[in-house]
């Protein structure tokens, strides 16, 4: 650690007061003491529980062994369900699949289908314009058509 020239370990270090510096040491001494402990306690934790670890893991392998042992049918009925389940969903997957890709086919189409729809109205709404515009050209020589009779008409009486 870096210290300030302040500080009251280097006053010690520098007045050389005996009784001081033997308390700063001792109770340094004793915190390195402690800081050890600890980390001796710490380290034999830490080997406890690897030990512990192992004894479990053979433990659990001596009953796996042991029940394989006894009860080696029910693990190969067990083996045979779970490739039979394996299977299923595997068979489910696919289906999901396969359905996924028909719903995006019939999404396609139905886009397909909305804008051919969008331009066939347009469309109508086109040739309904040019409908109304022929009718009124209908009625407009109709009219003048009517005017002109009439009016040859009048003019032969």
């Amino acid at each position: 650690m870096f210290y300030s020239s302040h500080s009251p370990v280097l006053d010690v270090w520098k007045n050389g007061n005996s009784c001081l510096s033997h308390m700063f040491f001792g109770e340094a001494w004793q915190w390195f003491r402690l800081t050890f402990t600890s980390l001796l306690l710490f380290l034999d934790v830490a080997n406890c529980m690897a030990v512990f670890q192992n004894i479990c893991l053979q433990r659990l392998e001596v009953e796996a062994f042991e029940n394989h042992r006894t009860f080696g049918h029910i693990s190969c009925f067990c083996c045979l369900l779970l490739a039979a389940l394996q299977a299923k969903l595997n068979e489910e997957k696919s289906a999901r699949q396969k359905a996924d890709l028909q719903s995006q086919e019939k999404e396609r189409q139905m886009s397909m289908l909305s804008v051919d729809y969008r331009q066939i109205q347009q469309r109508l709404q086109k040739l309904e314009g040019e409908h109304r515009q022929e009718n009124e050209k209908v009625w407009a020589f109709y009219i003048l058509a009517f005017h002109w009779y009439f009016g040859m008409w009048s003019l032969l009486m």
